[in-house]
């Protein structure tokens, strides 16, 4: 009589174990670290290895894996670097698990916080009363802690269209420029590597310390894909100083 041996060294969970592996390295919260922790070592010893479109490719649609479709497809998205189709709406996988305008804006608002903490206040939805009881409340503002100069920061999670900013996008800005007195405020995209920023003026004038200001918006990408696999070389806090134009050798 023949014993049949499970191995479960198989292909399946080398893909999930790295998918957890990824997760763990990424800025996420302790909750999320501790059952992530606890998973690994419940996880059966696997081999590592970079896993490949090809791998994907591999398993067959049975029965057997219907179970573990949905984490396969988590794991494809963030294995193989899949962004969502931001024009067209494909892969709007991750839209159903996750609110993307808040994900991508606290990721930016953490970053920058810990990064630019000793130079910085950085403050995430800071409100000002706009009219009646109703507010307005910048994705994040920037405070210089010696100078006391400030700039906006407003995350989108889209592509504008022909790589100019939505007329009530730069309304949106215009009002925190005023209400923050702040002369460049900045309008942060996903990059799917084909857009350059640009940077536009203001035709009124704003008043700051009773002298009036010219004040611009200016329109910024991040790939966020990139920026991990060279996470060594540059930072995203430095990038959005230099959309800002902030002399960053000052800044530590």
């Amino acid at each position: 009589m023949r014993h049949q041996t499970y191995d479960k060294n198989h292909l399946l969970h080398q893909i999930l174990h790295e998918a957890l592996l990824l997760i763990n390295r990424l800025d996420a919260s302790g909750g999320l670290k501790d059952r992530i922790g606890r998973l690994l070592l419940d996880f059966p010893t696997v081999d590592s290895r970079k896993i490949t479109v090809n791998d994907f490719d591999r398993i067959n649609n049975s029965r057997k894996h219907a179970p573990y479709e949905r984490s396969l497809e988590i794991a494809k998205l963030l294995l193989l670097n899949f962004r969502p189709d931001l024009k067209a709406g494909n892969q709007d996988m991750i839209a159903l698990m996750f609110d993307m305008n808040t994900l991508w804006e606290e990721y930016i608002y953490r970053v920058l916080k810990r990064e630019l903490m000793r130079e910085w206040e950085v403050h995430g939805q800071k409100r000002k009363r706009f009219w009646e009881k109703k507010v307005i409340k910048p994705d994040i503002v920037l405070r210089h802690r010696e100078s006391g100069v400030v700039y906006v920061v407003d995350t989108k999670w889209k592509l504008p269209e022909k790589n100019k900013p939505s007329d009530n996008d730069l309304k949106q800005m215009f009002a925190y420029n005023h209400y923050w007195k702040c002369t460049h405020s900045l309008l942060l995209y996903p990059s799917d590597s084909t857009e350059s920023g640009i940077k536009g003026g203001y035709s009124e004038k704003i008043v700051i310390n009773e002298a009036e200001e010219d004040h611009f918006c200016s329109m910024g990408y991040l790939d966020l894909v990139e920026y991990y696999q060279n996470r060594d070389k540059w930072s995203i806090s430095v990038a959005i100083q230099n959309m800002l134009e902030i002399d960053t050798r000052y800044v530590d």
